[in-house]
């Protein structure tokens, strides 16, 4: 949890007990990454490609995820973004 916090994607975060850590709510990262992931096919090809790649950081795995997004977007309206 606490490196969830340091990496951006949640606030507050604070020690909830000897183990345990707590957080307030996600911050503007942690919801750009949820909304990128949000639909299962993206999500399931974000895992799959970080798999494959054999190891990524949290940014990576951002990025990855918004360019499927991106790709998904492209391909259901036809706007190259």
């Amino acid at each position: 949890m606490r490196l969830i916090w340091e990496a951006g994607f949640v606030e507050d975060a604070g020690a909830g007990g000897m183990d345990s850590y707590g957080f307030e709510r996600l911050s503007w990262a942690g919801h750009d990454f949820a909304d990128s992931v949000r639909d299962s096919a993206i999500w399931k090809k974000t895992k799959s490609g970080a798999l494959a790649a054999g190891g990524f950081t949290m940014r990576l795995l951002v990025d990855l995820a918004k360019g499927y997004a991106k790709k998904q977007i492209e391909e259901k309206t036809g706007i190259q973004l």
